[in-house]
């Protein structure tokens, strides 16, 4: 099956600096078998988004699915 792997601003160096990739998995792979197959240890200040929805290491991964990698957003104003 294939699936979508997108990743955004500096996480793109995650994907050899592209936007996108189309990987080959069998079927019933997950969410920790793209991590496995970029080489790449998930990192807990990733957020990782499939088909529009959040996602964990466990989630299965269905022909066509497009999995983002994101940053999470932290921080915010800081009243004194």
């Amino acid at each position: 099956m294939k699936v979508h792997v997108k990743a955004y601003g500096i996480l793109r160096r995650n994907l050899n600096d592209k936007e996108e990739l189309e990987l080959r998995l069998t079927q019933s792979s997950t969410v920790a078998s793209i991590f496995r197959k970029l080489k790449k240890t998930k990192s807990e200040t990733w957020m990782v988004v499939v088909n529009g929805k959040i996602a964990d290491e466990n989630t299965i991964l269905n022909d066509g699915d497009v999995l983002s990698i994101l940053e999470q957003i932290r921080g915010g104003a800081r009243h004194t």
